[in-house]
């Protein structure tokens, strides 16, 4: 099956801001709207830096030099719900990531303006900048300001929540907020070429707008930088890459600073562990909460006691073993659960191949069916299709370990699952109102509709 992915990343510039991309993200709890408003309005603000437009009380700050224009990514998307699903402005960030968070009550004003509001709220915090003439960010109360206004930063991901009679926005960054002492953003001025946005390998700079944008190293040594055309407003910045013809299998050296999860392990850096792993848990709640429409149109009923999975760098190694030979055939190991994808279009990014097999193996739910009818208890049968999906939905699994691995052909696709006794003619999932048995797994605690084991509530919860 050959799969043709071409990989987008969006910008959005002040004064386009009517026309709503299709970001293809994959959180169902967030919207188009949501995400074009959140880029929006921050890519503008931090324009008004590198215009020498952003000013408090006591006057314009200093002009920002390599202020980059953020990309929308759903990665950072899928932390920040996870954050916003916690329901608590104190939650912390992802490790490694910044974030900002703002609550609200809704009362009469409808969430989209609520939005506009946490945005406003956070970039007021310029106000708490005193010394006009210096970028040093001094005070604590200043963090959400600096977080958004940060040089070092290039992607943005959003999320938001309502959580009783309060709403929640959150948005996560991929640099860590500037410490106290450290400088927010260089002085300087806005681009207009190329040799002037110095941050980041493979940067451009828009000079219709003056400002840098691209600028996306790959993680791994062998990988070459993604040609990105200087954007105009609005535009959205796609780039595939000429196929490999490589005849051994594609040897990788993560960056440790992108590999901090399974340090061990020389497999996928972080950002994919977290596709894998937020992406199979965000389907899982959906699931959990009676969100999925089966392929007989009725909706899936919900489950009582599933699971928030953790990575686990064991089954990673362990996939990664099977991935690594370049077979296309499902190994034999019986250690593990194995969902197993084949991309016949090795230019594909490794991301986007995690992306794209979990939803693969997820969709066979839409053209088939569980067998949940009355008197049925939700069993498994090979005949009814769901041999991928079963695997993923399976309440009982406690641990996930991924893949992806280029071959000379194709791109090979593994993840690995422990804890479940899966099998012909076994209990898919226990039917029932979400959360409901989560004690029969041995805890009490329940997020979005999943039992969370003990010592795993952290945003990035590995082995």
């Amino acid at each position: 099956m050959l799969v043709d992915i071409v990989i987008c990343i969006f910008l959005t510039s002040v004064g386009l801001a009517d026309a709503t991309h299709d970001y293809q993200c994959w959180n169902p709890k967030s919207t188009d709207e949501y995400r074009q408003k959140f880029l929006t309005q921050i890519n503008s603000r931090r324009k008004d830096i590198a215009d020498g437009k952003a000013e408090n009380r006591y006057g314009l700050l200093p002009k920002g030099k390599n202020i980059y224009m953020l990309y929308y990514w759903c990665d950072l998307e899928l932390l920040a719900q996870e954050v916003a699903d916690k329901c608590d402005v104190s939650a912390r960030a992802p490790v490694g990531y910044s974030k900002v968070i703002a609550r609200f009550s809704p009362s009469a004003s409808n969430t989209m303006g609520l939005a506009d509001k946490s945005i406003k709220q956070w970039w007021d915090e310029i106000s708490k900048i005193i010394n006009i003439n210096s970028t040093i960010i001094a005070t604590e109360d200043s963090k959400a300001f600096a977080t958004l206004a940060n040089g070092k930063a290039r992607k943005l991901g959003c999320a938001q929540n309502l959580c009783g009679e309060d709403f929640y926005a959150v948005c996560v960054l991929d640099a860590k907020t500037p410490a106290i002492g450290e400088q927010i953003y260089e002085i300087g001025t806005g681009c207009t070429t190329d040799a002037e946005c110095t941050t980041f390998t493979g940067s451009t700079c828009d000079v219709d707008i003056n400002q840098c944008v691209g600028g996306l190293p790959g993680s791994y040594e062998e990988e070459e930088e993604p040609a990105f055309a200087t954007a105009s407003p609005s535009a959205t910045t796609c780039w595939t890459t000429t196929p490999k013809t490589t005849t051994t299998t594609e040897l990788r050296t993560i960056d440790p600073a992108f590999n901090k999860r399974c340090p061990n392990n020389q497999v996928i850096d972080d950002f994919v562990r977290s596709a894998f792993l937020l992406n199979h848990n965000a389907l899982r709640e959906q699931l959990a909460q009676g969100l999925v429409v089966m392929g007989n149109g009725v909706m899936a009923r919900k489950a009582s006691r599933m699971i928030r999975l953790v990575y686990d760098c064991d089954a990673e190694k362990s996939a990664h073993d099977w991935a690594s030979k370049c077979i296309d055939e499902d190994s034999t190991q019986t250690m593990y659960t194995e969902n197993r994808y084949t991309i016949n279009d090795t230019s594909v990014t490794v991301q986007a191949a995690a992306y794209k097999s979990v939803w693969i193996w997820w969709e066979e739910i839409k053209n088939k069916n569980m067998l949940q009818l009355a008197g049925q208890t939700n069993l498994y049968y090979n005949h009814l299709g769901l041999k991928h999906f079963a695997k993923m939905a399976w309440d009982t699994q406690k641990k996930i370990g991924c893949s992806v691995v280029t071959c000379p052909s194709f791109v090979n696709v593994v993840c690995h699952y422990s804890g479940a006794n899966v099998g012909e003619g076994l209990q898919i999932y226990k039917m029932g109102p979400s959360c409901a048995r989560c004690s029969e797994q041995g805890t009490t605690t329940c997020v979005s509709g999943l039992c969370e084991l003990e010592g795993t509530s952290s945003f990035h919860t590995y082995i």
